[in-house]
């Protein structure tokens, strides 16, 4: 078998593929793993700001619970004064 040449400065022989393209095919397979790493960093981003934004939406929930409260206590607190002094 006699050498070939697939692209310029790239062939394939009797030993198998040139040392360049070797490089160049495993600087793809590289460069595959590392669209996919960060595609699944994406994905878990995405997950996490769609946790953040609910725990910012039960803390807002929360604190207007808090703040209810606080109302009706003040509240309560005005009518036992008001029964404690008759009026």
């Amino acid at each position: 078998m006699r050498e070939v040449s697939v692209t310029p400065g790239m062939s394939v022989g009797k030993k198998g593929l040139s040392i360049r393209a070797k490089l160049a095919a495993a600087l793809l397979i590289i460069s595959v793993i590392m669209a996919a790493i960060g595609i699944m960093g994406q994905l878990a981003l995405s997950e996490s700001i769609k946790k953040l934004d609910e725990m910012a939406e039960t803390t807002i929930i929360g604190n207007m619970m808090i703040e209810d409260l606080d109302t009706i206590t003040a509240e309560l607190k005005d009518i036992v004064s008001t029964f404690k002094t008759g009026n």
